[in-house]
């Protein structure tokens, strides 16, 4: 079994913080590979430690709760402890052990992003309608895209499909669409039912439409979605 450390991880000589030795600390990114399990020294309830090819040995419980990813056959599978309680009581973490949300495409309608956030890099796929910019200036849809993607890259918490595709559609700089915008949402609608690769549509916001016409073409675009 191979780990991805993402936070500093004690190397021990033997399975015991009495008797084993620290021999310093493994960093954030290093690979590494345990060949082995045992039982040693008791702690918060876990005596399982963890053994590699050169005899030494790391405690389960700080892998567990913050020191590293675990992988498996190329992609990363995350451990179900020291998660949010809110995650744990929709057995998100025990879903991950068979399925990550991996390549599902995912477009969340809403503010945008923030650009510098280093849990959302390198798997977003703007779309950019109706704004001066993809930036987030609000917070929400930088929130809203953490919850779905978040790729725990700085630690928890992390996304519920860490590994989907999240296509940024953002249609106001603000929480509130001005009524005058509200064809927004239908032409980031529509562009996602022509898009292929999208499979999921969030929109976690709200306006109140009045506009009989402009909500029922607004409902046959969800009827098309829907039907894709």
């Amino acid at each position: 079994m191979k780990f991805k450390i993402i936070s500093p991880l004690d190397i021990r000589t033997e399975p015991s913080f009495a008797s084993g030795a620290s021999m310093g600390m493994l960093q954030p990114g290093f690979i590494l590979e345990v060949i082995d399990e045992v039982a040693g020294d008791m702690w918060l309830g876990k005596n399982l430690w963890y053994r590699d090819a050169n005899g030494f040995y790391y405690w389960s419980g700080a892998m567990e709760a913050y020191g590293a990813e675990i992988i498996r056959e190329g992609q990363t599978v995350f451990p179900d402890t020291s998660f949010p309680e809110w995650m744990r009581d929709l057995r998100i973490p025990e879903i991950w052990k068979t399925y990550t949300g991996k390549s599902v495409g995912v477009a969340v309608i809403d503010n945008g992003i923030d650009l510098d956030n280093k849990d959302l890099p390198f798997h977003l796929i703007f779309l950019w309608i109706c704004t001066r910019s993809l930036q987030d200036n609000d917070g929400h849809g930088t929130h809203c895209a953490g919850l779905i993607g978040a790729r725990n890259r700085n630690g928890f918490p992390i996304g519920v499909a860490p590994d989907c595709r999240l296509f940024i559609c953002k249609i106001s700089e603000g929480k509130v669409l001005p009524k005058d915008d509200y064809e927004r949402y239908l032409e980031a609608m529509e562009w996602c039912v022509r898009n292929n690769d999208i499979r999921i549509i969030s929109i976690s916001w709200a306006s109140f439409i009045d506009d009989e016409g402009l909500i029922e073409r607004m409902q046959q675009v969800v009827n098309a979605a829907m039907k894709r």
